[in-house]
């Protein structure tokens, strides 16, 4: 299959390529010392993601630790009401910890346990990826420091418990709106200031290279299992896959399972209140070509070119940017 020049037969070997550019987005625009720092993760991976022991011990945490693979529920009764149409949903709410975001962060700290790295940091909107990391820098005994922006601290009140007995250190954000997009800035600038000693774990396919490649690899197991566990329970393939887009690390590791068949694909981004600049999430839709948080990809701006002021009453999803 071929869309816009991409050959989807050979997406996961070629994209992105060895600048980290899916097409023309992607890539690295950070200063000199970080991109020294990304391009240590980068070896780093490739150095260790075709190894037997790598993956083999990747499989046994999912498998014993995260309960993989989770199941597919068909929704019978919402089917029924809705009539015409048969539903059915990835479980990925019954993986340890609540979501899919322990997937990648088992894997990114896995990486940072090879790497001699003592500290995780990252970033959290709806509190799923911070309880995540949490859980990662607990397992493998790292130190770990999640940055929260203060309103997503009070609307996710019970995620953040969770991350401060799990042993994290809950950075709270109060700059700007205080939402995702300033904790992806703070902890974008504690990780320049302690690169050596800590890996930046990002939550989802954003940010310079190598994550948006890493995290979609590691996501990549959401659409292999839902391919395979589709295909048993009804003999045939789905007519569409439908996934929510933030940054989009649930879409690209979904996605990706199904890019060779003939299914529909549907993202879903977050209207907010309305199509007005502000009232919304919906970057894709709305938004242009641009440079935030150390990639190239489409964003929304403000009158001055800058990430505009974005709104979703979903935490997580109010990131004005999207995935290359």
């Amino acid at each position: 299959m071929n869309f816009n020049g991409i050959d989807f037969d050979t997406y996961l070997k070629n994209y992105p390529d060895a600048n980290g550019y899916f097409g023309k987005y992607g890539g690295v625009y950070v200063d000199d010392d970080l991109k020294k720092a990304m391009e240590e993760i980068t070896e780093a991976y490739f150095a260790i993601c075709k190894s037997r022991k790598f993956i083999a011990e990747l499989r046994r945490i999912r498998a014993e630790f995260q309960g993989r693979p989770t199941p597919i529920s068909h929704l019978e009764r919402l089917s029924n009401k809705l009539g015409n149409v048969q539903l059915y949903a990835k479980r990925e709410d019954l993986n340890h910890t609540g979501a899919h975001k322990l997937n990648h962060c088992m894997g990114e700290a896995l990486l940072a346990k090879y790497m001699g790295k003592t500290k995780l940091i990252a970033e959290t909107g709806a509190g799923q990826h911070g309880v995540a990391m949490a859980t990662a820098a607990a397992y493998f005994g790292l130190e770990c420091d999640i940055h929260m922006g203060s309103v997503d601290i009070k609307k996710q009140a019970p995620n953040v418990a969770r991350m401060k007995i799990l042993g994290a250190n809950v950075v709270e954000v109060t700059h700007g709106l205080a939402t995702l997009k300033e904790a992806v800035d703070s902890a974008f600038d504690a990780y320049a200031k302690d690169y050596k000693n800590s890996m930046y774990c990002i939550g989802s396919v954003v940010g310079p290279h190598p994550f948006p490649m890493m995290v979609r690899d590691f996501q990549h197991v959401v659409g292999e299992e839902s391919r395979d566990q589709f295909v048993k329970m009804t003999g045939e393939l789905p007519n569409a896959i439908v996934a929510c887009v933030g940054g989009g690390s649930n879409a690209a590791g979904f996605f990706s399972g199904f890019l060779n068949d003939p299914v529909d694909i549907y993202g879903i981004e977050p209207l907010g209140r309305g199509t007005k600049l502000g009232d919304h999430a919906a970057s894709l839709q709305y938004g242009s070509e641009g440079i935030m948080h150390g990639f190239n990809s489409i964003m929304l701006k403000d009158e001055n070119g800058d990430p505009a002021p974005v709104y979703s009453v979903a935490s997580g999803l109010d990131y004005p940017s999207s995935g290359p």
